[in-house]
């Protein structure tokens, strides 16, 4: 997050973080609200339309800029293809790579540092099930952009 907001500032970019437009979603006191909530919390993929329609709304109230930087998205091939489907084409995709310990690390320092306050899911076992699924899920959706040359 920290690094796609400096490079959005430098670039011109607008820049999104999927995850914050969920958490935000998530504090709704309704269906959505505690299921997205419970699927952050099990480490799972929230369903596409979702994601995909908070992106949009995000996107399309955005006036100083076409270009974006959406962090932490896509989490999976299908979304990413019903992204460029229904929004817009990708036209290019940034990887930023870290040792899983490293990455846990940082996370877990993150959540002592807001008392929690900012994400439940900072845990050890929220963790366990968001690399899971980063490993089985998210990592396929880097070597269908590289065969596109993204």
């Amino acid at each position: 997050g920290t690094l796609c907001e400096g490079l959005s500032e430098k670039c011109g970019f607008a820049h999104y973080s999927a995850g914050d437009l969920l958490r935000q979603a998530a504090k709704a006191e309704n269906d959505q609200g505690k299921m997205l909530r419970d699927m952050m919390a099990e480490g799972k993929i929230v369903p596409s339309h979702i994601t995909i329609g908070l992106l949009k709304e995000a996107i399309e109230n955005t006036t100083e800029t076409n270009t974006f930087l959406i962090d932490g998205f896509p989490r999976s091939i299908e979304q990413g293809e019903e992204f460029e489907e229904t929004i817009t084409k990708c036209r290019f995709v940034i990887f930023l790579e870290a040792a899983q310990d490293i990455m846990q690390e940082r996370i877990l320092q993150r959540a002592a540092e807001t008392s929690g306050d900012v994400r439940n899911d900072d845990n050890i076992e929220s963790l366990k099930k968001r690399f899971k699924t980063h490993y089985e899920t998210c990592f396929p959706v880097i070597g269908h952009y590289m065969k596109q040359d993204k």
